[in-house]
């Protein structure tokens, strides 16, 4: 068995459709995709997909560019979340603008019922995708530790009335 790092993940559907590779590991909406095209789930690992990171000089020389780009996420998630249909139209036309091509809405909508929108980063689901990427050979053992700071995005949840997320 090998294991190729396929980029785009759109890629990696071309690829299983036209029978180059016999399966892949990959998010929404793509595995979505390749079960449409005579895929079958094997395993389905909730966790991680996307994490907002900036650096840490960024975050020291721009605190309130941060903050407003953590709101953004913030508001953006709520939408989603309140108005899952209009995400949905919305993120289909994102996708068509940058790739040339919508997908069928119904693939768009069974991958938003897949993913779980939230600000928390997860910290131990990455650490554990980190982990397994290492043990087959994507990654070299990197570690985590330090690499999250949640303290702007705590105050946030503060004033906001939700819960602190937490590494």
């Amino acid at each position: 068995m090998t294991i190729k790092p396929t980029t785009p993940n759109s890629a990696a559907v071309l690829e299983f459709k036209s029978g180059q590779i016999a399966g892949a590991s990959e998010p929404a909406p793509y595995d979505i995709e390749m079960v449409k095209d005579g895929g079958k789930v094997l395993l389905s690992e909730p966790g991680v997909t996307t994490v907002l990171m900036v650096t840490q000089s960024f975050l020291s020389a721009h605190p309130a560019i941060v903050t407003d780009l953590l709101k953004a996420n913030m508001q953006a998630i709520d939408f989603i979340k309140s108005n899952p249909a209009a995400a949905e139209t919305a993120a289909n036309a994102e996708l068509a603008a940058y790739t040339g091509k919508p997908l069928k809405a119904s693939i768009v909508a069974a991958a938003f019922k897949e993913i779980d929108f939230t600000v928390d980063p997860d910290i131990s689901s990455l650490s554990t995708d980190a982990q397994q990427a290492a043990s087959i050979g994507l990654l070299k053992p990197v570690n985590l530790n330090g690499v999250f700071d949640l303290t702007a995005l705590n105050k946030l949840l503060a004033a906001a009335g939700q819960s602190a997320v937490g590494g």
